[in-house]
C-alpha cells in the first residue's frame, strides 16, 4: 500500500503546476507557494497567470521581497517597465544586498529612462562582482549611447571574458567597432557571436550588411541564413537576391525576390526587379505581368526603364510599347 501512495505521489507531481497547486491548497497562506506557482507560470510563457499569483502572495505578505522581484521581471518581459520598476525597488528596499535585484533594478530605470540611476547602480555591482556579465553589458550600453566608445568597448569586451557564450555582448561589440571605424574588429565580434550560436540572426544580419559589396558571396551566406532565420522579413531575402542577380543567377535570385514580393505585393521597385530578372531569362509573360505590376503600384521611373538592359528580351512586345507611348517616348 505504501508503495502504491508513493508511486501515486509522484505521478500527480511529475507536472510542476500541480505540484505547486497542491502546496496551495495544503497552505493558503504560505506565500512561498504562490510565488513558486507564479514562477512556474512565468517559465512556462503563461504571465498572465504568473501575475495573479505574485499579486495574490503580494496581498498576503506585501513585503515579499521574491514576489516584488519575480513580478518585476514578468513585467520586463511584457515591455512594461514602468509597472516593473516599483517592484524593484520594492525588492532591493527588503533586501538590499542581493545581487540579482539591484541589477534589475538597473535595467528597469535604464529602461524607464533613467539612466544616470542605472549606470550608478550596475557600476556599483561592478565594484562589486568584477565579473558580473550583465551588469558590465547594460553598462557598456549606457557609455555607447553617450559616445564614450573606448569605455563601452573596455566593458563589452570584460563582459565575454567573464562569459564567453556573451552573444548579445558580441553583437554590440561589432556594433561599436563599425561605429569607431574598426571593419575588421567589427567582423570579428559578429563572427565570434554567430560561430557561439548559429542562430543568432542579429550577427548574421549585421555581416551581411558589412560585406555585401566587398565579400558577396560570404555576404550571400549571411543574408540567406537570415532570411532562413526571419521569414517574415522581406530585407534579406530581398539582399540575397539582389546579391545572386549580381553574380548571374539569375533563377535563384528569382527564388528569393519570389517569397519577398509575396511579404511585399505592392513593394513597385521590388516588383520592377522581379520583372528584370523575368526578362533575363527570356521568361517574357512573367516579365510583362510582373512589369505591369509595378506599373500599376506607382513605378514611374520611365528614363530607367527605358534603358534597362534587362528588359530587351520584351521591348517587342504589345505592353512595352504602349508603356513608351504613354511616356511620351
Amino acid at each position: 500500500v505504501c508503495g502504491f501512495w508513493t508511486y501515486q505521489r509522484n505521478t500527480l507531481w511529475q507536472n510542476p503546476i500541480d505540484f505547486c497547486q497542491d502546496n496551495v491548497a495544503k497552505s493558503p497562506q504560505q506565500v512561498r507557494a504562490y510565488v513558486n506557482l507564479g514562477a512556474v507560470f512565468h517559465t512556462i510563457g503563461k504571465k498572465e497567470q504568473a501575475i495573479t499569483w505574485c499579486q495574490k502572495a503580494l496581498r498576503v505578505s506585501p513585503e515579499n521581497a521574491g514576489a516584488n522581484y519575480l513580478l518585476g521581471k514578468i513585467f520586463l518581459g511584457q515591455n512594461r517597465p514602468d509597472k516593473a520598476l516599483p517592484c524593484f525597488h520594492n525588492a532591493v528596499k527588503l533586501e538590499p544586498y542581493v545581487l540579482q535585484y539591484n541589477h534589475y533594478l538597473g535595467v528597469a530605470l535604464e529602461e524607464n529612462g533613467h539612466i544616470q540611476q542605472a549606470a550608478r547602480i550596475f557600476t556599483g555591482i561592478i565594484d562589486q562582482f568584477p565579473c558580473a556579465p550583465s551588469s558590465l553589458f547594460h553598462l557598456a550600453r549606457i557609455y555607447a549611447r553617450r559616445k564614450n566608445f573606448d569605455k563601452a568597448v573596455a566593458l563589452y569586451e570584460q563582459a565575454v571574458a567573464c562569459q564567453p557564450d556573451y552573444v548579445d555582448a558580441y553583437n554590440d561589440l561589432g556594433i561599436i567597432r563599425l561605429m569607431q571605424e574598426k571593419t575588421p574588429e567589427a567582423i570579428s565580434a559578429f563572427e565570434k557571436a554567430v560561430a557561439i550560436d548559429p542562430g543568432y540572426k542579429n550577427s548574421h544580419w549585421n555581416l551581411a550588411l558589412i560585406l555585401k559589396n566587398n565579400a558577396p558571396e560570404k555576404a550571400l551566406m549571411h543574408a540567406a541564413k537570415t532570411a532562413f532565420l526571419v521569414p517574415k522579413d522581406p530585407k534579406p531575402l530581398i539582399m540575397a537576391g539582389e546579391l545572386l542577380a549580381g553574380m548571374g543567377k539569375t533563377g535563384e535570385a528569382i527564388v528569393y525576390y519570389e517569397k519577398a514580393t509575396a511579404l511585399q505585393p505592392d513593394n513597385a521597385r521590388l516588383l520592377y526587379n522581379l520583372a528584370c530578372l523575368y526578362a533575363r531569362q527570356n521568361n517574357r509573360q512573367a516579365a510583362i505581368d510582373t512589369l505591369r505590376q509595378a506599373i500599376n503600384n506607382g513605378y514611374n521611373d520611365w528614363g530607367h526603364l527605358s534603358g534597362d538592359k534587362d528588359l530587351e528580351s520584351i521591348r517587342d512586345m504589345d505592353y512595352f510599347k504602349s508603356l513608351s507611348q504613354a511616356f511620351g517616348h
